[in-house]
This record gives structure tokens, sequence and C-alpha cells, in this order.
């Protein structure tokens, strides 16, 4: 991860039970964050606030209602003062 805003990489990927990303703030901020589906269909998300440094982030793989996702390729999107960064992971049950 460079520069004083980054993300990695999804971890475990492919995940079975769940994902976490770290993400690196140069200063505290609000952040915008949600899972879409490959039809780009919002699965979940929310908007916390965080501290600077780096933060990891772990998802337990549920949509908004509780339930598992399905196996297939899914986008994690975060914005944080207007950048986006994005990734792809993949869930395999």
């Amino acid at each position: 991860m460079e520069g004083p805003l980054a993300l990695s990489e999804g971890y475990p990927n492919p995940s079975r039970g769940g994902v976490s990303f770290a993400l690196r703030l140069d200063h505290a901020t609000r952040v915008r964050w949600s899972v879409m589906d490959v039809s780009g269909r919002r699965i979940t998300g929310g908007t916390q606030s965080f501290a600077a440094g780096t933060t990891t982030l772990v998802w337990d793989l549920a949509g908004n209602l509780g339930r598992p996702l399905e196996d297939g390729i899914y986008f994690a999107r975060f914005e944080v003062d207007g950048q986006v960064l994005g990734r792809r992971f993949a869930v395999v049950r």
C-alpha cells in the first residue's frame, strides 16, 4: 500500500467465510463503503468514521439481511474525501 490513502487487496481471496481489507488514511475522516455484485447491485454498505492510520476492515460476507453471499465475484468500494478505491474479490463456499 503506497501513498497517504491506500487500500489493500481483500484477504483471503478467494474467500469462504470472511474477507478483510487494510485501509490507510492520513487523517481522521468518514469513509463510505459498499459491496456490489457483478451486476452492480448493492449488497451492503455504510458510512463509518476512522482515525488516521491503518485500519483493518473485516466483513463476514453477509448481505444487508444477514444472508450469506452466493459464490461469485464481488466488488468492494470505499469513498474517502471524494476519492474512490475499489477491489474485486471472489466468494467460494
